[in-house]
């Protein structure tokens, strides 16, 4: 539907330097603090260039300048709902759609990627999910056609544009793995190289060593992200595989009991914290509180996920076997603990719900 509605829409030319230039930094200090696609001086760089009469001519630089203002619009009319705004916002990445075809089909960049994934991430917040599926895919898929999976595991003090390459390829692979796992689909790669929590942990210190002020909650919640998609993925790989379901039983509620108090681990270091009533968010943590809460509910659907599975597991174990035999009390124990622990992940999930804001534009929903 939202496709469509962006076909209907005519040419957006860019704002005026002053406005783009506002509307820029304004997505980087948002947006981009939380989900580092792109590097701020090198965007600059090349906004500079469009308004000095040397734009950079890859149809890749249109689809990321016209997305980033996009998101960037976006946000300002969640803040003051205006609805030329928001047609402006869908003009804008209309034209961005426009060139889509000529992104994937020329020699692939970063840029490229970049443009794909920061469409996916706009799409992941409409009522058509649809192209957060396709661009994502297409992003990691380009990604391994100019080989970012191999820098992901590579040295990352050589250089900032490798660096950026590798944020650039996590934060493509993190949306597909939250797309995919949401959906039941199978991912369009092998997650092994992203989740590696030591290339985790060094990309991380040189990005805070590098930017201080940035190191902290923005950086913070990113990282987060990134360690649910490792537990999602580990959740996948060991359960779900035809090896996995066609094991013994008892291999496969001991796994699950495993990554189970895996999660409740990482849980338990979970420092992003969340208003306990909707009224509670302000108009400028909006963006924190909707990265904060995919962290949460990424949690509370990794493990109803497992608990489901251990649950599926005991049932069918209990059905085999015989209401007398030897640890059949402790297993009805285990399995009401786990059934109750998986119904308050339900009920938690509901809650989080409560804290997305009610829409004032129906074209956007979180």
């Amino acid at each position: 539907m939202l496709i469509k509605r962006a076909g209907e829409c005519q040419t957006q030319h860019l704002p005026p330097w002053s406005e783009s230039l506002a509307l820029v930094n304004h997505y980087f200090e948002t947006f981009n603090s939380y989900v580092p696609v792109l590097d701020h001086p090198s965007f600059l760089t090349l906004l500079g260039q469009h308004f000095t009469g040397d734009p950079c001519k890859h149809p890749s630089w249109s689809a990321c300048i016209n997305t980033v203002i996009a998101i960037a619009l976006r946000d300002l009319g969640e803040r003051s709902p205006d609805q030329a705004r928001s047609d402006t916002v869908w003009r804008h990445i209309q034209n961005a759609l426009d060139v889509i075809l000529e992104v994937t089909m020329f020699n692939p960049t970063i840029m490229s990627i970049q443009a794909l994934t920061l469409l996916a991430w706009f799409f992941l917040g409409t009522r058509n999910p649809q192209p957060s599926f396709m661009f994502a895919g297409t992003a990691v898929r380009m990604g391994h056609a100019i080989g970012l999976h191999d820098r992901v595991i590579g040295t990352l003090t050589e250089k900032s544009a490798s660096k950026a390459a590798v944020f650039t390829y996590w934060a493509a692979g993190l949306l597909e793995s939250h797309v995919t796992f949401r959906t039941g689909r199978p991912s369009a790669c092998d997650a092994t190289p992203i989740c590696d929590r030591h290339c985790l942990g060094e990309a991380f210190g040189i990005l805070h060593a590098e930017a201080p002020d940035q190191g902290s909650s923005h950086n913070r919640i990113f990282r987060l992200m990134l360690e649910i998609t490792i537990l999602r993925y580990k959740i996948r790989s060991s359960l779900f595989t035809a090896e996995a379901l066609s094991g013994p039983l008892d291999d496969s509620t001991e796994v699950s009991l495993g990554l189970v108090e895996e999660l409740d681990e990482w849980k338990r270091m979970l420092p992003v914290i969340l208003p306990r009533r909707q009224s509670a968010i302000s108009k400028d943590d909006a963006m924190r509180v909707r990265f904060a809460l995919l962290v949460h509910l990424g949690y509370h659907d990794c493990k109803i996920t497992a608990t489901f599975r251990i649950w599926q597991s005991m049932t069918r174990k209990r059905r085999q076997s015989t209401p007398t035999h030897e640890g059949a009390s402790h297993d009805l124990a285990r399995l009401s603990k786990i059934s109750t622990e998986c119904v308050q992940s339900a009920r938690a999930t509901c809650e989080l719900l409560q804290l997305i804001p009610t829409a004032s534009d129906d074209s956007f929903c979180w």
